[in-house]
């Protein structure tokens, strides 16, 4: 925030949002009825999936057990009791490998091993078929302007503050198309202000593609077709005029496994 007086005062400002994209996913799950008198024992399910000539495609999944009812676990150590029915239910989800660029068919199978009575068991699960869609591939390119027209806090009129825009450019660079696409935003902090300045900054309107939205911290983008490319505005205001004379933007996929395959987003700028 530069003066005609002489200092400079420089503050750090964070504004935090989040990417929401719908994406396709899959849903297995596995009822076992154990009409027996005896209680199954060491129970484990090997999730395997193939590809359409047979070759092993796990490595282009995600496969995350969701939850399961009756059943203790399905990992070698689990139990289903006599006379009891349990379930197991996994969510599959492809990374951006497992279709590149036209949709993709596998099958989904595996096996069942327990131990009853003293006696190994092992069973082969059906397969079912599963067609992938492409997935997009999603580059943001943030603007903001350098500067900001408000109060100069060395005159004694009280000059109004002018919004000025933070913008983001975003490009599917994917064969798939990017559902409804929505970027939410917290309200700008101030994370260093080594002078104390009485600083203020505010989102005050969003706009998307030229069309003005609702004032809201959330900007809804749609679908976003390969090839598509959307342009999202929020109009900030401050309470102290200055110049923006830095912007640095990250995103983080926020994946339990850390798989950055999962990540719709390629990079931002």
């Amino acid at each position: 925030l530069p003066s005609s007086g002489g200092v400079c005062a420089r503050v750090k400002l964070r504004l935090e949002q989040d990417a929401v994209i719908t994406r396709d996913a899959f849903r297995a799950t596995l009822e076992l009825v154990n009409s027996g008198t005896s209680q199954l024992k060491n129970l484990r399910v090997n999730v395997d999936i193939r590809s359409s000539t047979g070759a092993a495609a796990n490595s282009l999944f995600s496969v995350r057990l969701e939850g399961a009812t009756a059943l203790t676990a399905v990992d070698g150590t689990g139990t289903l009791a006599a006379s009891t029915t349990g379930t197991a239910r996994w969510q599959i989800i492809p990374t951006v490998d497992a279709a590149p660029t036209v949709p993709t068919q596998y099958r989904v199978g595996g096996t069942l091993s327990y131990q009853v009575d003293g006696v190994d068991v092992s069973l082969p699960l059906y397969e079912a078929p599963i067609t992938v869609m492409p997935c997009p591939r999603l580059t943001l390119k943030y603007f903001h302007q350098r500067d900001v027209f408000s109060d100069d806090p060395f005159t004694l009129p009280v000059e109004p503050a002018i919004p000025y825009s933070l913008a983001v450019m975003i490009q599917n660079n994917g064969a798939g198309i990017a559902k409804n696409m929505r970027i939410t935003s917290a309200q700008p902090k101030i994370i260093e202000n080594e002078k104390g300045l009485l600083a203020d900054f505010r989102i005050i309107a969003t706009q998307v593609a030229g069309q003005s939205l609702q004032p809201s911290l959330t900007a809804s983008f749609g679908n976003i077709n390969p090839g598509e490319i959307k342009i999202g505005e929020w109009l900030m205001t401050s309470s102290l005029q200055g110049l923006f004379i830095d912007y640095k933007s990250t995103f983080e996929h926020v994946d339990e496994l850390n798989d950055a395959r999962l990540s719709l987003i390629d990079a931002v700028e």
